[in-house]
């Protein structure tokens, strides 16, 4: 009965002069479905509103912030005249909408790109939105972000129920691309089974000012060729404080994730476990400029070909390893946990513990190559000093106690106080063509921002 009194109330609140009152759904949210119209109100599910536009657009001019989808919404409800997305969500204000999924008829409500040769959904403009309980899958993307392209001055929330799966982009974020300027939150949720054929299977944050925080939910088994999990690029910034990124995988560098031109990836919590890289950096790789400081989590049981099992970094970067956990990740050549040739700390103080690992340089039963850690450069015997066999106990290989464990460049200083054994020659370059060598044509192209906020 109320849906019918309503309109009635209102043209009432009109005439008596009440124009500027806001318009408000009963329950606080307005249905969209396939099966509704754009001329219902959207005020209950017998009368939804068929396109998740129409819904923004209400949403955004109403004190109602909580949209309802009910079932798979795609091209067809949505009549999209753009060549490039299905769904737009543009300028709606800072006020947080939240678009929430119900199964409806026992399945789950979905965004869907599927057969649409695009992606599913660009968020941009000053626009700020939560999914929650909703699959947004089946997008394909010749630019960025095959699933969610997130703009300059737009702030999305993944939070609890959210999956996005089974998307692919060309260039960079098969799941999700954030252009400069951009903010991504994951609070629960999924970002799986997505691709990218150059960087960023799930994520890829590019640019300054572009910031990235996840505190629960998963990136897990996307591929790509650099950063299987996640791409930070061009001066983003990723915290991560909870969740996890597993089971990813990359071709060249960064299985879990790959740090590119002056990124920073700040590690308080979560996990970087079970990810494989071909070539460097099992969970993580950072090249050209770029930070990692581990307080607290754990890098597990991560796998590279090469060189760092769980970190590998090229002589430009740096690590700070102050707390937190390496365990069980393995490398195929040098630095089961850590192969580093740039900046490296882990003072007398540091509660980092890196245990179990292997690079064994394809013999089973021996670990002669940096099992724990790899340094390849002049100038660590200051950076590590005071260490010895003893004391290095927690920081060395399952062989503790022989060459296996620290391993460093024979250039270094005798003082540096870590082995006194015989130590392996590095390799000339340091291991850094091996690195670095992520194709020109996979690097992130000028233009990507710009891209994704069109």
């Amino acid at each position: 009965m109320k849906t019918r009194i309503l309109p009635f109330f209102l043209a009432s609140l009109f005439l008596a002069g009440c124009v500027g009152a806001p318009i408000e759904a009963p329950y606080g949210t307005y249905y969209v479905s396939a099966n509704g119209s754009d001329r219902n109100d959207g005020f209950s599910e017998e009368t939804p509103f068929k396109s998740l536009f129409k819904a923004l657009v209400v949403s955004s001019q109403t004190n109602t912030k909580t949209i309802t989808l009910l079932g798979t919404l795609d091209l067809s409800s949505e009549q999209s005249s753009s060549a490039e997305r299905v769904f737009i969500i543009q300028g709606t204000g800072r006020d947080l909408i939240t678009i929430r999924g119900r199964s409806f008829n026992g399945k789950k409500a979905v965004l869907s790109g599927r057969d649409a040769d695009r992606r599913v959904i660009l968020v941009k403009g000053v626009s700020s939105v939560c999914f929650e309980d909703v699959e947004i899958s089946g997008g394909s993307s010749a630019g960025e972000g095959g699933g969610i392209g997130i703009g300059g001055g737009a702030q999305v929330i993944l939070g609890r129920g959210a999956v996005i799966t089974g998307n692919r982009s060309a260039t960079v974020g098969g799941g999700i691309a954030v252009a400069p300027g951009g903010k991504l939150y994951l609070r629960g949720g999924s970002v799986s089974g997505n691709v990218s054929s150059g960087v960023g299977g799930g994520i890829a944050i590019v640019g300054a000012g572009t910031e990235l925080v996840m505190e629960s939910g998963e990136v897990r088994e996307n591929r790509a060729e650099g950063g299987g999990g996640v791409a930070v690029y061009e001066g983003g910034v990723f915290t991560l404080k909870g969740g996890v990124i597993s089971g990813n995988e990359a071709v060249v560098a960064g299985g879990g994730l790959v740090l590119n031109r002056g990124a920073a990836l700040t590690m308080e919590g979560g996990g970087i476990t079970g990810n494989t890289s071909g070539g460097s950096g099992g969970g993580l790789a950072l090249i050209e400029r770029c930070i990692f400081t581990l307080k607290d989590g754990e890098l597990g049981d991560n796998k590279s070909a090469e060189y760092g099992g769980a970190v590998a970094a090229d002589n430009t970067s740096a690590l700070a390893l102050l707390g937190g956990n390496m365990r069980k990740n393995s490398a195929g050549r040098y630095g089961g946990a850590v192969f580093s040739s740039g900046d490296f700390f882990k003072g007398p103080g540091s509660l980092c513990v890196i245990y179990g690992n292997d690079a064994p340089l394809q013999d089973a039963n021996s670990a002669q190559m940096g099992g724990a850690v790899f340094i390849s450069r002049e100038g660590y015997g200051d950076m590590v000093r005071n260490r010895s066999a003893g004391g290095d106990a927690l920081l060395d290989s399952a062989l503790a106690g022989s060459a296996g464990g620290w391993e460093e460049d024979a250039r270094l200083p005798a003082d540096g106080g870590i082995w006194e054994e015989e130590r392996a020659e590095a390799p000339a370059d340091g291991g850094q063509s091996e690195l670095t060598d992520i194709p020109p044509d996979q690097d992130v192209p000028q233009e990507a921002g710009d891209a994704v906020s069109q």
